[in-house]
């Protein structure tokens, strides 16, 4: 506090030299000096005083001859800081509008009054001004301010009495086609009030108005009107990189930024086709991201995705590239002798996007014995040379790869222990029992192969379909480990039929042939799998039947167009050559106009390949759909010439009865 008094009317003959001021607190008893320098002005900062606490002060002259009496105590006065009503909010604007909303924004006062600025208040008013921008200067905003509290315009609380804590707000029940001035009170801390379930196609006028403890500001009128719409913005996606990467086996999310106004519309697709959600592949989208997630990150996961996010403004599309790190297939021994042994490995189906440009090769003594590097050198080939092995001492070995950039994957399996001596075994194998008779399964169901492998040196292990190498697909899936082969096979069909070899090669003696003869129960169509186990000796072989059970293949055509009568016509085609692995049981057969593209029911219980079609109109010309049905389902069909009913018609060559 700053205190002032006046000097004293008498100075008792000598010189006032200084004064001494007291204060003292109304909760305490004793008055307290507040100046400990001599103060010889007539007016003093008092510091040091207790928030809210009630003083009252007091203040003695002092001369050469000592100090005289104190004057009389003031009122009681509380310590606090000066209150003014704080000043405009600051800045106030529209950031977005929607057909029912208004978003705006301000900046708090420039002054707060001495008091912290509590809330917001938003009020508006009707109005008939245009919605247009004013481009006005601050004085002429200052009077279209003042014009808007004119007695004529009615401003409405959109907020509670004591103004709202945050910086959002929603205003609601405004009228359809009536145009709005809005304003803001301020009351707390910066932020953005939400004015939302506005009418559609209406102008709206804010202002702001801040609020301390001494009271509310002058209010801030927005510079317009604004009228409530959907703001249309055109799409775009935003991946962060051009690529991703991931090793197989392992989980990735790729989270994308999207943006457009209304919602855009997003899809995906990889390689050119729409990409298939699975219970590992799925795709997440929210108003703002579109995500990818993949879990236990396959070879066929990797390629090109593309994004295409769409509204009503416009599109736009954007591709990624996944890229899928593998490591080489495990190494086996192919030759093995007491001190040296010949090891061999696949390449990485997946090199990481670069190519691979050599590899290192790693061994460890079986059983415990820690890894270190086989080759000093760098492998460029799939095989290598191990030497200074002790002869009949066992061996594990590993392949590691590196590409251009310098990646290096993980390490492969272990080829497993392999002894170095100069007795190898000749490759065999063993099945399941249940493979030495015919295997029966349902069209769409999942089936596999597989078979025990053994042989010393390990056998090179490869599949093969009607004599040509087997590759991985979408659908078939090779899961060879180095002792065990195994193919899995996924929504068969019936191409999927065929013969299957697997050839295992070592440099070993023969073994002896196994075949297991087709049943003559079986379709002809059954499908041939052939395991063969081959060396520098001989051959195994064994052969595991599969009959593909499903809905029969189409008619054989052409559909023969024999007797027509003035309501009837005569049809006949040949059964189907493919029976699905179930006998056919009947036919069925449609008609339609040729004038109309609408198919109608003639019969579904057809047991022959003909039919007398009756109940036709004459002068009508018709065509006829016939298909086969077994108790898998119903095949694709196959389609008659038109014909026209009406007499008399013969035509040439055809047969004219069934």
């Amino acid at each position: 506090m700053v205190l002032t008094w006046e000097a004293p009317p008498e100075d008792g003959g000598s010189p006032i030299t200084g004064y001494i001021i007291e204060k003292h607190d109304k909760e305490g008893v004793r008055w307290t000096r507040c100046n400990r320098q001599t103060v010889t002005d007539l007016t003093l900062k008092v510091t040091g005083l207790l928030e809210s606490h009630l003083y009252e002060f007091r203040v003695a002259a002092e001369n050469a001859v000592g100090v005289g009496e104190p004057t009389s105590p003031t009122v009681f006065y509380k310590a606090l800081d000066p209150i003014f009503k704080p000043g405009p909010p600051h800045n106030p604007k529209v950031t977005d509008t929607t057909k029912t909303s208004v978003f705006l924004s301000w900046s708090k006062p420039v002054c707060d009054g001495g008091c912290e600025i509590q809330g917001y208040i938003v009020e508006c008013c009707t109005t008939t001004m245009s919605a247009e921008p004013a481009e006005a200067p601050a004085e002429a905003q200052a009077e279209e301010a003042a014009a808007t509290d004119a007695p004529a315009e009615e401003w409405i609380m959109c907020t509670p009495p004591t103004g709202v804590k945050k910086t959002k707000f929603e205003v609601v029940k405004l009228k359809e086609n009536q145009a709005y001035r809005f304003r803001v009170c301020a009351i707390n801390k910066v932020g953005v009030a939400t004015v939302s379930k506005l009418n559609p196609g209406e102008e709206y006028l804010f202002r702001v108005t801040a609020i301390n403890d001494k009271g509310k500001s002058d209010p801030k009128v927005l510079a317009g009107p604004v009228m409530t719409k959907d703001l249309v913005f055109e799409p775009d996606v935003r991946p962060a990189f051009s690529s991703y990467s991931v090793h197989v086996g392992k989980d990735m999310n790729i989270d994308i930024p999207i943006f457009g106004r209304p919602k855009p519309a997003v899809s995906w697709t990889k390689d050119g086709a729409p990409l298939k959600v699975t219970t590992r592949v799925n795709i997440l989208n929210t108003p703002t991201h579109t995500t990818l997630s993949i879990k236990d990150a396959a070879g066929d996961d990797g390629g090109m995705y593309s994004i295409n996010v769409s509204n009503s403004a416009g599109k736009k599309d954007t591709t990624v590239e996944i890229i899928v790190l593998d490591k080489p297939g495990p190494p086996s021994a192919i030759h093995v002798t007491k001190d040296t042994i010949v090891i061999q490995w696949t390449k990485p189906e997946y090199d990481g996007g670069s190519n691979i440009t050599g590899y290192t090769v790693e061994k460890r003594d079986m059983p415990e014995g820690r890894w270190v590097r086989a080759n000093f050198t760098n492998v460029i080939e799939t095989k290598f040379t191990v030497t200074g092995l002790t002869e009949n001492a066992q061996y594990d070995f590993r392949v590691i790869a590196k590409n251009a950039v310098g990646t290096i994957s993980k390490p492969s399996f272990n080829s497993g222990p392999t002894t170095a001596s100069d007795k190898v075994e000749a490759p065999k194998f063993s099945i399941d029992p249940a493979f030495t008779k015919a295997i029966i399964i349902n069209a769409g169901e999942t089936f596999k192969l597989d078979a025990d492998v053994h042989g010393k040196p390990l056998p090179a292990i490869q599949w093969f379909k009607d004599e040509k190498p087997i590759e991985n697909t979408l659908r078939l899936e090779i899961k060879n480990t180095e002792h065990h082969a195994m193919i899995v096979i996924k929504d068969s069909v019936r191409i999927d039929g065929g013969v299957y070899t697997l050839q295992l090669t070592n440099e070993a003696g023969s073994e002896i042939v196994l075949i297991i003869t087709l049943n003559e129960s079986i379709s002809s169509d059954a499908g041939k799998y052939e395991v063969t186990a081959s060396n520098a000796g001989g051959t195994t072989k064994i052969l595991i039947i599969f009959v593909v059970l499903d809905r029969p293949g189409p008619p054989v055509g052409p559909v023969e167009i024999g007797e027509v009568g003035e309501t009837t016509v005569c049809l006949k085609w040949a059964p189907s050559e493919y029976d699905g692995g179930s006998p056919v049981t009947n036919y069925v057969v449609l008609k339609r106009e040729t004038s109309t593209p609408t198919w109608a029911e003639v019969s579904t219980s057809i047991a022959r390949s003909a039919i007398k079609v009756t109940k036709l109109t004459k002068g009508e010309e018709y065509q006829f759909r016939i298909k086969a049905q077994n108790r898998y389902g119903v095949s694709d069909y196959i389609d008659s010439k038109s014909v026209m009913i009406k007499l008399p018609y013969s035509k040439s060559g055809l047969l004219n009865t069934f």
